[in-house]
């Protein structure tokens, strides 16, 4: 940990990992590194003083930059002298000696994961992104004077993860690419403004599906700063997000699950401060419950064109810093009552992990006897003490129901023929100490809705042949949607 230079390396030019963890006194990494051909994975991880990153080698996979506050295992605890098995944070001190990230000059395809966290970098170099082709992680977690993307982000046609959360000075988000999956703006608190994906999200969708596309998480919690226009933006692209995700889901088949366990944690959750239920959701509600009615027998509404069921709720949060939650979690009950007197429950818990930060600071507190300072949380927390709105989807997706709950009794009146489905939302016991649910909503989704923004439909359930994209065309067979049929 003492290591003041690095030891000349340029005689193994076949070395392929350099661990320089912790290395606290370290100023720069050599020139030479950029000539180790075959160099695949560099750590810079608590290289506190490190001033100079020198151009990096063509073949490198992994950088990690990690110069702030860390989490170390408990092998490490010897340094603060504790003998809890808790992580904790060496540091909650961001200062960060590297303000520059070195030009990419060349191609470099082969980096798949690059961590730049808690440096002092005000910029990236705009031609950084056109040379990182296989790019699919990226994290500026803690970058507090990063102030823009290069638009040239929009490139990284590979990038699945991006996590530029408590980057303080970003003002604005520029048009990402439709390849992400899991984006994290936590606590960007001069966020203004936010691009619009709408265009993209419709494009490539059979390399998502090839890929195994099977969650999606935006979370923009602690962006109290955004703009009308850029809420407005958020509202109207979860609803491409949510038809694109269903309708890929439902290419997977309604038994996807036995030939591959990892679909059954398939989920899509999106978050952004507001307290409005979009409004292209159907069906709305003061509170945390809502009952609705559907036509019966239940084959006129869950049936081939059904691609599942999207959910609302509006939520208040309170009173953080005394709560320091480590997470959100939310029952989503569903009951479905037939004319014929059966029913139909359905539950389905739904794990935010949004607050994951303020769970690691109580972890800090437990390990190693320290009290933080109230201070430098506090406009943090307090900024978060607001509402939000929560999307998610049905993990089943549209499969709640079979084919026997479509049996109807014939002796009931035609008149009284509906299916009365109800959710309720419940927050459990934790949570309610730093949270309320002020609304809920629900909507259903239908392949019509999604053929009407000319996106994939699945026609043969048999394989990935048959599938077609629709057009505005197309929407001469269905003039009267189902959603709008059944409103209630």
């Amino acid at each position: 940990m003492h290591l003041t230079q690095v030891p000349d390396l340029s005689r193994a030019p076949n070395i392929e990992r350099v661990n320089l963890e912790f290395c606290v006194r370290l100023i720069e990494v050599p020139s030479y590194f950029q000539h180790l051909k075959q160099l695949k994975e560099l750590s810079l991880v608590g290289c506190s003083s490190l001033c100079n990153l020198s151009p990096l080698p063509k073949n490198l996979i992994k950088l990690k930059v990690h110069t702030g506050p860390l989490e170390l295992e408990k092998s490490f605890c010897s340094l603060c002298g504790c003998q809890g098995s808790q992580r904790w944070f060496p540091s909650l001190d961001l200062s960060s000696k590297l303000e520059r990230f070195p030009k990419v000059s060349e191609n470099m395809e082969f980096v798949k994961i690059l961590k730049l966290e808690c440096l002092a970098i005000e910029e990236l170099p705009v031609s950084m992104f056109e040379n990182l082709p296989g790019l699919e992680r990226l994290s500026l977690h803690y970058c507090v004077n990063l102030a823009f993307l290069p638009d040239s982000i929009r490139s990284l046609s590979s990038l699945r993860k991006l996590n530029i959360s408590f980057c303080e000075k970003l003002e604005s988000l520029p048009l990402l690419p439709s390849s992400i999956s899991v984006l994290d703006v936590t606590c960007c608190t001069s966020l203004k403004m936010v691009s619009s994906s709408i265009p993209l999200v419709k494009q490539n969708w059979d390399a998502l599906y090839h890929r195994g596309y099977k969650k999606e998480v935006f979370n923009f919690l602690g962006c109290e700063l955004l703009d009308e226009n850029a809420r407005k933006v958020l509202m109207d692209e979860v609803l491409f997000r949510i038809l694109r995700f269903a309708t890929l889901f439902s290419k997977y088949g309604s038994n996807c699950g036995v030939d591959d366990e990892t679909l059954w944690l398939v989920y899509n959750r999106i978050v952004w401060p507001g307290s409005e239920i979009p409004r292209w959701f159907i069906h709305k509600s003061e509170g945390s419950s809502i009952c609705i009615n559907l036509p019966y027998p239940t084959n006129q509404w869950h049936n081939g064109s059904h691609l599942g069921l999207a959910s609302c709720v509006v939520v208040e949060f309170k009173d953080l810093l005394t709560a320091r939650p480590s997470c959100f979690k939310l029952h989503w009950d569903s009951v479905f009552m037939f004319p014929n007197g059966d029913s139909r429950k359905h539950r389905q818990d739904v794990d935010h992990g949004f607050l994951y930060f303020l769970g690691r600071l109580r972890g800090f507190d437990a390990c190693c006897n320290s009290t933080l300072s109230k201070d430098s949380w506090t406009d943090v927390l307090d900024s978060m003490n607001s509402e939000y709105v929560f999307v998610f989807t049905d993990k089943p997706y549209g499969q709640i129901l079979t084919p026997n709950d479509e049996l109807s009794d014939q002796n009931v009146n035609e008149l009284t023929r509906t299916t009365t489905a109800c959710f309720s939302f419940n927050l459990d016991e934790e949570s309610k100490k730093f949270a309320k649910i002020k609304r809920c909503g629900v909507h259903l989704l239908y392949t019509q809705e999604a053929k009407r923004f000319g996106y994939l439909r699945r026609v043969a359930s048999e394989s990935s042949e048959g599938e077609a994209v629709y057009s505005k065309s197309d929407q001469e067979e269905d003039e009267v949607p189902l959603l709008k049929r059944f409103r209630t």
